[in-house]
């Protein structure tokens, strides 16, 4: 017995100093990894109890990173996000609220889809988008922006995780609160929280067989459609059941805008590998329900809905299917490509109403 478990720990202690090996070989010749943790200064989210959620401070500045990217965050006396301290938005024509999609995880301001559509259209944008938001927080916003603004349109950057994720506010509450603690945690910290991810996103060797995993997975025929055999059941998985409750939320909060003059425009922002799927041919058969679903009870004198799903689509076909063409290169958030074409979607309806 003595044997077998001194042989078992000479196994454990070899694989342990092969892939060490391997790691520090793969940092210097191979891909280059960063040592920050967290995606925000430690002081740049606070706690609003009123939300029971994380909130950025207003006004501040911070920096938000992980390494691949540094960005500085500019957030003004309303909570808008802003190019510069200098910048003031007083009373925006367009008040958009949403999750990282809409704030812009990863990227400056000015590549956000709310800043370029202010720049394509010449209007005040303000932008309230918040990471990790979702429905549950926006009740919140909308109740206090009528009291505060008179925007002539509410844009709301639906994105898959909020039609099928509603969670009640002792669940919300407990995992932003955790999303707080763990701002500027050590790397022994961030390992005993979640070994998974932080092998997957700050060792070396986790990047490059994330990066083979998406590359198999994600942009081949045969990968795509192994996927649904290795991956349970998601909240990302829309269908019928989940996406009512979603709509009738969308369709009490139009009414309760309507009465502020205010018209609403929900804009779907489709994860990115729904838009790759599609591409490759793949079918998005619950996609396209709950789609169809929330166009039928949109209602034309004051909410209107955009899906730009066909658009992405064929933006990424026409760039050769190059990852770079609509996401960033570390994870799945949208980048300026992207943004671009949701711009310009938005534009043409405000076009169309105005």
């Amino acid at each position: 017995m003595i044997e077998i478990i001194k042989k078992f720990v000479i196994i454990i202690i070899t694989i342990f100093f092969t892939l060490l090996l391997l790691e520090i070989f793969s940092r210097n010749f191979i891909k280059k990894i960063s040592t920050k943790i967290f995606h925000f200064d430690k002081n740049a989210l606070i706690w609003n109890q009123e939300i029971s959620s994380h909130a950025f401070k207003k006004p501040s500045k911070s920096i938000m990173t992980n390494g691949h990217f540094k960005e500085y965050i500019f957030i003004d006396k309303n909570g808008f996000r802003i190019n510069s301290p200098e910048e003031n938005i007083i009373n925006p024509k367009i008040i958009t609220i949403g999750d990282s999609q809409t704030f812009g995880h990863g990227i400056s301001n000015a590549d956000t889809w709310p800043s370029l559509l202010a720049k394509s259209t010449g209007l005040s944008v303000g932008n309230l988008g918040v990471w990790g938001y979702g429905m549950q927080n926006y009740d919140y916003l909308i109740t206090n922006l009528v009291k505060n603004f008179k925007p002539k349109y509410l844009i709301y950057g639906m994105t898959d995780n909020d039609i099928c994720s509603y969670e009640t506010s002792s669940t919300t509450e407990t995992k932003y609160k955790k999303f707080l603690d763990r701002q500027n945690e050590s790397h022994f910290r961030a390992i005993i929280n979640n070994p998974k991810i932080y092998f997957r996103s700050f060792t070396s060797l986790g990047e490059l067989t994330s990066g083979a995993y998406y590359k198999i997975f994600y942009e081949t025929s045969f990968g795509i459609s192994l996927r649904p055999l290795l991956r349970p059941k998601t909240s990302r998985n829309l269908d019928e059941k989940c996406t009512m409750p979603a709509i009738n939320w969308l369709k009490e909060k139009a009414l309760f805008l309507k009465k502020h003059n205010i018209k609403t425009i929900v804009l779907q922002i489709p994860h990115p590998r729904r838009t790759i799927n599609l591409s490759k041919g793949f079918s998005q058969k619950n996609y396209k329900r709950s789609v169809e679903l929330i166009k039928e009870h949109q209602n034309k004198s004051f909410y209107f809905f955009i899906d730009p799903i066909i658009e992405l689509s064929e933006h990424y076909k026409r760039n050769n299917y190059e990852r770079a063409s609509i996401i960033l290169p570390v994870d799945t958030h949208n980048n300026r490509f992207s943004n671009n074409i949701l711009a310009n979607l938005v534009k043409e309806k405000i076009n169309e109403l105005e």
